[in-house]
């Protein structure tokens, strides 16, 4: 995947709820493809357009309160494409997140993804272990020292739970090396990972369910911070991706619709929701061609 191309092209880009069904999901990067990109190669991380954009990425996170030995504790499963409850409801998904917050997963959806964990696709962690920072009332977060990550906790390092998530995020072993050089080199000496506020998690969890959000990955000029508790699906030009190819069944439909324009019209005025998606696909078509 050429990311800086990706990136450079316009009319790959698009603003989330509106535009993410159009895009091929698979062409949506991790934070760790974008991470690895950057300090891989450093030609292309001086391109500005590379540096100074905001990613959504491929990435999910999932917060549920769980029993444990010492009682009920908050719980961060992060994982990539393959267990992505948002992007196999991007509907249902994208209208929760703008309106009501959070995305609440149906048990299904949460059995998908504890499995998904034994399945080596998706990270659990217990969110005490990551010795977080309240931010605020609904953030949290904990701070690498690009630097010294390597050191003991007590000389300003991580303790393991912490390089572990970090790791998920930013690159595995040698990668995650690279790319806490490539941030000292452009004079990036702390980066931050957010999550959920714990207490947020227990304000508003419900039993039997669990809470999903997006995740963000910042440029430069935020430190490269990333966000694993995003609900701005309504954020302009942070997606980015490759917009889905044409095939006969869309052609197809396309035809059947011109064919009766009366009967497409009825029906979009007794589904509110379907005349939405019709509004958004010609907003997105006047924005690819122009």
């Amino acid at each position: 995947m050429d990311i800086i191309k990706l990136i450079n092209n316009k009319k790959n880009k698009g603003i989330f709820y509106k535009d993410a069904a159009l895009f091929d999901v698979d062409a949506i990067a991790t934070s760790e493809d974008i991470a690895t990109k950057r300090a891989m190669d450093n030609n292309n991380a001086s391109d500005a357009a590379f540096m100074n954009y905001f990613y959504f990425t491929s990435n999910f996170c999932m917060y549920a309160v769980e029993k444990t030995k010492t009682g009920k504790e908050e719980f961060l499963y992060y994982g990539g494409r393959d267990a992505n409850p948002i992007f196999n409801n991007l509907e249902e998904a994208c209208r929760q997140l703008q309106y009501e917050e959070n995305y609440r997963l149906s048990k299904d959806e949460v059995k998908k993804i504890y499995a998904s964990v034994k399945d080596g696709y998706t990270y659990r962690v217990r969110l005490a272990s990551l010795k977080l920072r309240e931010f605020d009332s609904e953030f949290a977060s904990f701070e690498i020292d690009t630097r010294y990550y390597w050191q003991t906790v007590k000389n300003g390092g991580l303790n393991k739970t912490q390089r572990e998530f970090a790791e998920k995020v930013f690159g595995q072993g040698k990668d995650f090396n690279r790319y806490m050089y490539l941030l000292t080199f452009r004079g990036i000496r702390k980066t931050r990972i957010y999550v959920l506020n714990p207490k947020y998690i227990q304000q508003n969890h419900k039993a039997g369910t669990a809470m999903a959000r997006l995740c963000l990955m910042c440029d430069y000029y935020y430190s490269s911070n990333f966000y694993a508790n995003i609900r701005g699906v309504d954020m302009a030009d942070v997606l980015v991706g490759v917009l889905r190819r044409s095939n006969n069944t869309i052609d197809s439909a396309c035809h059947k619709i011109l064919e009766s324009p009366e009967e497409t019209v009825d029906i979009l005025k007794s589904n509110s929701s379907m005349a939405t998606v019709f509004t958004d696909i010609c907003k997105v078509y006047e924005r690819v061609k122009k």
